[in-house]
């Protein structure tokens, strides 16, 4: 039987975007989820908090340039729905808040598929989203075309259709 939560349809979809052909990539894939389900675009970005604000202080005011960069990014079509917001602090904790704020149905993130060294040194924002979102997350991945294909699992055996 299926979770009625699992059929319900995607009214708001959280993109977070840092600018990046990577969270670009993730957009179009939001976009089009929104197109098909009828749902709203909820396009964020965090951005690290200026020395010059107080503790105590909160500057409502976003920076313009950012603003024009968040307006800058559309869709294709009119009729899509796109609400734009920037919120200051760490990028995962705050993005999770965020979905669960403007009461996300989905989240569709970039990731820039780091490995090794270079992932245990930075981290990755899109896994702490995957572990600590309150709503499902896709990822997406820009590959480049210049990218070899996986190769064939050692063990794998293939199997008929199961019917």
């Amino acid at each position: 039987m299926v979770n009625s939560s699992q059929s319900d349809p995607i009214h708001r979809i959280l993109c977070p975007i840092d600018f990046s052909p990577t969270s670009e990539k993730a957009f179009a894939y939001a976009t089009r989820i929104a197109r098909h389900s009828g749902g709203t675009i909820v396009l964020f970005h965090a951005f690290d908090v200026p020395d010059s604000w107080s503790a105590g202080g909160r500057i409502d005011e976003v920076d313009q340039e950012l603003k024009n960069k968040l307006l800058s990014i559309s869709a294709d079509s009119a009729d899509l729905k796109i609400e734009r917001v920037a919120h200051g602090g760490p990028a995962g904790p705050v993005i999770c808040w965020v979905a669960q704020e403007q009461k996300c149905d989905l989240m569709v993130i970039g990731t820039h598929g780091r490995l090794g060294i270079s992932h245990l040194l930075l981290g990755s924002v899109a896994e702490y989203c995957v572990r600590h979102a309150p709503c499902p997350v896709l990822t997406v991945r820009n590959r480049s075309d210049a990218e070899l294909p996986l190769e064939e699992p050692e063990f794998y055996i293939p199997m008929p259709p199961v019917m």
